[in-house]
Order: structure tokens, then C-alpha cells, then sequence
């Protein structure tokens, strides 16, 4: 499984507020049902001084969580990166690697 951070910007201040108050949603909503088929839901991260929130998942299939994603943020006028990201324990595995 690889790990990632989908990071969105939003396009301005109220489509961040917008944005912030479905993030809230779903947060004050999670439960063990964020996985789906090919990935996971691992944390919500949020940058409440810029315009930036994200989340960081751990995948089987890139094309499932392409999917999953490009509808809701229709709309928000969203720049969204999906970043591959190494967690605590496989970049230390992969540095020890290296010395």
C-alpha cells in the first residue's frame, strides 16, 4: 500500500469557508467506515490560516481514489495535488536502508 497526501487549494477565501464547514461535517461524522474499495482514509489535516485542507490516505488502487474525490470538489474551483508521502515507520525503514 502506498501512502498519500490529497492536498486541495481552494480558490479563495469563501470557497474555503464553504470547503471548511464540509470538512467539519465530515469529521464530527467519521467512523470506521472510511475505507472503500481501494483505499483507506487514514487523517483529515487543515491549514486554517491558509486555504488549504487535505487527507491523507493509504491506497491499493490510484484510480479509486481519483474517483472518489473529483466529484466533491466540483464546484469549490480547487487546485488538488495527490502527493506520495512516506509515514514515520517506512521512512525510517527505508533511511536505515541507506546507511
Amino acid at each position: 500500500k502506498q501512502t498519500y497526501l490529497i492536498d486541495w487549494q481552494f480558490s479563495d477565501q469563501e470557497a474555503h469557508m464553504q470547503g471548511a464547514d464540509v470538512f467539519a461535517k465530515y469529521v464530527e461524522n467519521r467512523c470506521e467506515s472510511d475505507k472503500f474499495e481501494g483505499f483507506e482514509i487514514i487523517n483529515g489535516v487543515m491549514n486554517p490560516e491558509g486555504q488549504e485542507d487535505g487527507l491523507i490516505v493509504k491506497e491499493t488502487d490510484h484510480k479509486a481514489v481519483l474517483k472518489w474525490y473529483q466529484p466533491g470538489f466540483k464546484g469549490f474551483g480547487d487546485v488538488v495535488e495527490v502527493i506520495p508521502i512516506l509515514i514515520d515507520n517506512k521512512y525510517l525503514a527505508g533511511h536505515k536502508e541507506l546507511d
